[in-house]
């Protein structure tokens, strides 16, 4: 069912998805050879009615973590010295890792219970930011902010760097538009590197 305007998601419990993905990174590791993978596992609106996933008798949590899981290992297969981020929001209890979701069928708490250690978790929710970095910094997780959202200050970013001081693993800071507004991208750069956090500027 088409979400919003017209999002569709696809089946985390289909065979055929992780052929898809496979073939996908194999591709990209051959065309591209990146350090880094950026999986887009958030705002995942339905999930849990068809037959693929009831037959499983798994919680969406779990359905979840095993989809990240097995893109992670496909990555991994292809490029064993890569780094994994991922977004926060269905992983993080504060955001979207809860029941009656959207037209989820099933609930997503404790997803994050399923997932590969070795990831990195780009939080972007900017209200409950000190929450999510605690709850990622409590699991050891490296955190990565997802700062500005196209705002007109940089009132935003200033925040994120703010709780990045208080993160025992801080991954970095990273300059987020949807608009290609990168107006504000010189003076981003240059707030970051004043900072004495000790975190990367990507």
């Amino acid at each position: 069912m088409a979400i919003n305007n017209g999002q569709v998601s696809v089946c985390m419990s289909e065979p055929k998805l992780y052929e898809i993905w496979d073939k996908q990174i194999e591709l990209i590791k051959q065309h591209l050879d990146p350090n880094t993978y950026f999986l887009s596992m958030d705002e995942i609106r339905c999930g849990g009615a068809c037959q693929a996933c009831q037959q499983k008798k798994l919680t969406m949590a779990q359905i979840l973590g095993d989809c990240i899981t097995r893109q992670c290992s496909i990555i991994k297969k292809y490029d064993p010295g890569s780094q994994v981020l991922i977004w926060s929001d269905m992983l993080d209890p504060n955001h979207n890792a809860h029941g009656d979701y959207y037209l989820v069928t099933g609930d997503f708490s404790g997803s994050w219970n399923y997932i590969p250690k070795d990831l990195i978790i780009a939080c972007w929710y900017y209200d409950k930011r000190k929450e999510s970095t605690a709850h990622f910094d409590r699991l050891g997780y490296p955190v990565f902010a997802a700062a500005y959202y196209e705002d007109d200050t940089l009132e935003n970013p200033r925040g994120w760097l703010d709780v990045l001081k208080s993160v025992k693993k801080p991954f970095g800071i990273m300059y987020t538009t949807w608009q290609n507004k990168y107006e504000k991208l010189g003076e981003f750069g240059d707030l970051v590197s004043q900072q004495e956090s000790g975190v990367q500027i990507e």
